[in-house]
């Protein structure tokens, strides 16, 4: 056998063994250490979610039912489409799914129904009735035709889109009412 057979076969076994998840520990013990990454994992959203605070234009609003709201607004994430309350209307439809790709939530066509809510002796003309969380929470799909920023934390989610700023916490199901 000539050397330069004897090399390339030699290079050949080198470069196999390195190839390998388990090298030889001769080989091995000279090699790098291999290091794996991957991409972020994605937060977990999919649960039922209830709204807790609304911020249109730099103010801020806690959710508070028969003040802002009729009910407790929610949205239930769980499917692979959008679906859930606004307080006072529900939302949602079977051709709307919904991805969320590096923070940025997108969806199809969201539905609502359209009633008008007003607690028991409420002037159906404030500006600050029951219907204000509703505007805020439906407010964000229409800001966010190109994607709703969201931010998971444990058990809280912020969405925001244009100038609206939702937070909701983690619920078990959602609320009845």
């Amino acid at each position: 056998m000539s050397f330069r057979l004897v090399g390339f076969l030699l290079a050949l076994l080198v470069a196999v063994n390195v190839g390998c998840s388990d090298p030889p520990s001769s080989v091995g013990s000279s090699l790098p250490e291999t290091v794996t990454s991957s991409a972020p994992a994605q937060p977990e959203i999919e649960a039922v979610w209830s709204l807790v605070t609304f911020e249109v234009d730099g103010v801020e609003e806690a959710v508070e039912i028969g003040v802002n709201t009729s009910n407790q607004p929610w949205i239930d994430l769980r499917n692979p489409y959008l679906t859930g309350s606004l307080g006072c209307n529900a939302f949602g439809g079977t051709d709307n799914t919904y991805t969320l790709v590096g923070g940025v939530l997108t969806a199809g066509p969201v539905f609502r129904t359209a009633a008008f809510c007003v607690n028991e002796g409420e002037d159906p003309t404030d500006e600050d009735a029951v219907m204000v969380t509703e505007g805020a929470f439906y407010g964000v799909f229409e800001q966010g035709i190109d994607g709703i920023t969201v931010e998971v934390f444990a058990d809280e989610m912020v969405w925001t889109a244009g100038n609206t700023r939702l937070t909701f916490s983690k619920a078990e199901e959602p609320p009845s009412g």
